[in-house]
């Protein structure tokens, strides 16, 4: 059986969702990396993926026909014990908002996604540690920060690691969506960090500070979180990456950044024009955004709030990329 796997471990890092599905420890073997930091998730749109399309890097999990787990198998495990039992019941109450919502895998319900743990195997060495027992490599490593994920039922963290899962499962940000500036305003300009880094970018003189927004490499070179929110992925190895996404934009999706991410805390934040992203009260498919100067009047925009669990878009794109097969 050919298993890819999650490997859950207990590491801190300072970024939310690194550049797309890329572990730079794993490029030659097809891995990909999530991680998670102290921002909570809240808002979402409609679904987009970036798997499901032919030729992308990535392509979704394979579908296996063992007994007992026919379907789309993902495969996880614990780097250690003490992992288990840090975040066991952190991992397993995540994927349950998932399988709340999409159901046992079937065809009554139409999907074939199945998650489960295999035991981890010391014996593995450390570079394969994204691996399975026999040696098959996985695509992912999700790294959470122990100190900031509270006690084992802290609700909110389990949504957060649940947003992490719709990236394993190869759904992206839907604000990265193509479509989204007809549905939230995005200011750089209010995001953590970004008087030290502009200013920096203007002494170096080798980057606009347009790029320094909207461009990853730029903003990762500055370590800058604008990346999280670009409209194109942040690739760190040349890969084409096509995305899918529904007609529809979803303002209730798990995979949506709430208002509040990154924030400047510096700024009257209480005011939606002060936040790295508002939604647009009359926002849709013909919505043309005015310009971010001068600022607009406050009351055309809202706050962008946190999503409980995964929204029926989500749903529908889970399906979507691993249908059920009879």
């Amino acid at each position: 059986m050919n298993t890819l796997s999650a490997l859950v471990t207990g590491l801190a890092l300072a970024s939310a969702c690194p550049p797309p599905f890329n572990n730079p420890l794993f490029l030659d073997v097809n891995d990909t990396s999530v991680a998670l930091d102290d921002f909570m998730l809240e808002n979402g749109l409609g679904s987009i993926d970036a798997v499901s399309e032919l030729g992308n890097p990535r392509q979704p999990w394979p579908w296996s026909n063992n007994q007992g787990t026919k379907g789309n198998q993902i495969s996880y495990c614990f780097y250690s014990e003490s992992e288990r039992n840090d975040f066991e019941e952190l991992i397993f109450g995540a994927w349950q908002l998932w399988s709340s919502k999409l159901g046992l895998a079937g065809p009554d319900t139409g999907h074939a996604l199945r998650v489960g743990e295999f035991p981890w195997d010391a014996d593995v060495p450390l570079d394969l540690r994204s691996s399975d027992r026999n040696g098959n490599y996985g695509r992912h490593m999700l790294l959470i920060n122990k100190a900031l994920a509270g006690g084992q039922g802290d609700s909110d963290y389990v949504k957060v690691v649940a947003h992490e899962w719709g990236h394993v499962f190869g759904l992206w940000h839907e604000h990265q969506r193509s479509d989204r500036d007809h549905y939230v305003r995005f200011d750089c300009q209010r995001i953590i960090g970004y008087g030290p880094a502009a200013l920096k970018v203007l002494q170096d003189k080798k980057y606009t500070l347009d790029q320094l927004c909207n461009d990853p490499a730029t903003a990762i070179a500055y370590n800058f979180p604008s990346w999280q929110f670009s409209l194109t992925p942040a690739d760190s190895d040349g890969a084409d990456w096509k995305f899918t996404q529904s007609a529809e934009y979803d303002l209730g999706s798990i995979m949506h950044y709430q208002s509040s991410a990154f924030a400047n805390p510096n700024m009257p934040v209480g005011d939606p024009r002060f936040v790295p992203l508002a939604h647009w009260k009359q926002g849709g498919p013909d919505f043309q955004p005015p310009p971010l100067k001068p600022l607009p009047d406050a009351q055309l925009l809202e706050h962008i709030l946190y999503r409980n669990e995964p929204s029926d878009l989500d749903v529908k794109a889970i399906k979507a990329i691993y249908p059920w097969q009879e």
